[in-house]
């Protein structure tokens, strides 16, 4: 029998190796089938990771070659229990498993596609890659918001800063021509400081792509940014520009530490792994335990910087899944019932300090809009009217609330 020379000894450390520390166990030949060919029989080695306990075989011209553990390496060729596993690493992402075995079986970085449970309302979501789950967190299809991690990365960030910002920010004179038709455009995000106003723009991948969902070209994504960066440099907004093209917290994290916007805060106190819990859950969720918590949608819209019609869909969603009690039907019938109330209620003109019985008697008795008046009632504007006479401009307010500053 031909005599096998092994390069390494039992009882050898290796350490110049991409990954681990090797100890050498046992030499071994190492069988490798062939289809349509002669199996061959290659010199080969048992050994054990000093560095993570892993026992496993590797053959001589890969260690030549400098490869190491399968376990310690980058990659995590193997999944070692009380090591590697998701339960280990990652605890968190491994509650999301519909399986909980499958936490045992892979990594946080696997490519493999499998099912997941959503912790809010307990929906499958099946055949999803682990590592995007554990980058950008679980969407739920039946409860999620639709709003992208990106976006939410950005919202945390500035509620973290404090800073008074109004989210999907659509102001009038956003209007741009595509394929012939007037669109109304819309910002991510805007914000005042020092008297100047900023805009923030987080750019995902789709802005460089085709997008097959919509049909937008990337010719016209990058027209309607231009055209929206003019329409802002128009109005003395200056647009700062986020590069979200890939979805992960580290790289989106980078880039904002990279923008204008590290110039403009002192961004060493945010909190990221809070912004990365905040965008991996539901507002859906958020919503409806502030409605159940007796907050109306006027509050909820403050705290949330989401539009009521936002917070509405919100809540109906929320109710089919017995997050909360909302009923439209009847919200719609008690927003009528204080809109008559408030009809109805007595009214004092300041500038002479005439009472009326009702909104609806002003209108009728001097030909002024009644929403005008009752946006002036609310504090919401300054006048609504003239004086016929004087063409001075008329100041309303509730009876009831005249006596009690008075």
């Amino acid at each position: 029998m031909k005599k096998v020379n092994y390069k390494y000894q039992i009882g050898d450390i290796i350490t110049d190796v991409k990954s681990g520390k090797l100890e050498i166990l046992e030499q071994i030949r190492i069988i490798h089938h062939r289809k349509n060919k002669n199996d061959t029989y290659d010199k080969g080695y048992k050994y054990r990771c000093l560095m993570c306990g892993n026992e496993d075989i590797i053959d001589e011209y890969n260690l030549k070659k400098h490869i190491g553990c399968n376990v310690c390496c980058i990659t995590h060729r193997k999944v070692l229990k009380g090591y590697n596993d998701i339960w280990t690493t990652n605890p968190e992402l491994a509650k999301l498993l519909a399986d909980p075995n499958d936490g045992y079986k892979y990594t946080q970085f696997s490519e493999k596609r499998i099912d997941f449970k959503c912790p809010n309302c307990g929906n499958i979501v099946k055949n999803r890659m682990i590592s995007g789950i554990s980058k950008n967190g679980l969407s739920c299809p039946k409860c999620g918001d639709k709003i992208s991690y990106t976006e939410k990365i950005m919202y945390s960030v500035l509620q973290q800063l404090n800073v008074e910002f109004t989210y999907q920010y659509k102001p009038k004179w956003c209007t741009y021509k595509l394929k012939n038709k007037l669109r109304q455009g819309r910002y991510d995000f805007c914000f005042k400081l020092n008297n100047e106003e900023y805009i923030i723009e987080t750019d995902g991948n789709w802005h460089n792509t085709d997008n097959s969902i919509s049909g937008q070209t990337k010719e016209e994504s990058k027209y309607i940014d231009d055209e929206k960066d003019k329409l802002a440099d128009k109005h003395n907004i200056e647009v700062i520009r986020i590069d979200c093209d890939i979805s992960d917290l580290e790289y989106i994290k980078d880039k904002i530490l990279d923008s204008k916007l590290n110039r403009l805060f002192d961004l060493s106190k945010i909190d990221w792994l809070q912004c990365h819990k905040f965008a991996c859950n539901s507002l859906v969720k958020k919503i409806c335990d502030l409605w159940q918590k007796s907050c109306n949608i006027i509050l909820i819209s403050k705290m949330t910087k989401l539009d009521k019609t936002t917070i509405r869909k919100y809540l109906k969603q929320g109710a089919l899944l017995s997050w909360c009690n909302y009923d439209p039907k009847e919200e719609y019938k008690k927003s009528l019932d204080k809109m008559h109330m408030a009809n109805t209620k007595k009214v004092i003109c300041l500038n002479n300090k005439k009472i009326f019985n009702s909104i609806k008697d002003i209108s009728e008795k001097h030909n002024i809009d009644a929403s005008s008046i009752s946006s002036c009632c609310k504090g919401k504007r300054k006048s609504a009217g003239k004086d016929p006479i004087t063409k001075e401009k008329l100041r309303w307010m509730y009876y009831e609330d005249y006596i009690q500053e008075k």
